[in-house]
């Protein structure tokens, strides 16, 4: 009774399979090895000799992997410059955004005169009074429970900062004039 592995039918004909491979050095052997990782050197070789002749994938040999980390660097270099690009874009166009707030504002104020009695005294004094966050306003006006009342009070707001009165820094309105 025969030993060891069962013959697959294989074993006779190895030899005439047999195709050895010269490597230039035993550096290249051991990394051969280990990209082989779990697999036998042979199947290795033959899969990356497969994937090459059908060129669905590059082989990663050590020149292959110098020139993809030169051309990452390249385009992380790119990247960086249009990152860079992007900046200066952004800054310009909040600029012109700025611009064209300025020019809608001088336009709105050139079309139209300041009326006085569009404003609300009590609004007028307690802008006067200090800086007020908008509920605060809301609160002194007694717009909460009126939807026109809240209306009419932001009305009256934009005009007041239209014509130079009021600035708003995002949180609080506040007298400049």
């Amino acid at each position: 009774m025969p030993r060891g592995r069962k013959n697959m039918g294989k074993t006779a004909t190895i030899k005439d399979r047999t195709v050895n491979v010269y490597l230039p050095d035993l550096e290249t052997m051991e990394l051969w090895k280990e990209m082989a990782g779990d697999i036998s050197l042979s199947k290795f070789v033959l899969k990356a000799v497969n994937e090459s002749i059908s060129g669905r994938k590059r082989h990663a040999s050590p020149e292959n992997i110098r020139d993809l980390e030169a051309r990452i660097a390249e385009l992380e270099k790119e990247c960086d410059k249009l990152n860079d690009r992007e900046g200066e874009l952004l800054a310009k166009i909040d600029a012109l955004y700025q611009e064209l707030q300025l020019c809608r504002s001088q336009a709105s104020i050139a079309n139209r005169e300041f009326n006085p009695s569009e404003i609300n005294r009590a609004l007028i004094e307690a802008l006067k009074g200090g800086m007020k966050t908008e509920e605060e306003l809301i609160e002194i006006m007694g717009a909460a429970g009126s939807h026109k009342t809240l209306q009419s009070l932001i009305k009256q707001l934009e005009i007041l900062m239209d014509f130079g009165f009021v600035e708003f820094d995002g949180k609080y309105w506040r007298w400049v004039f």
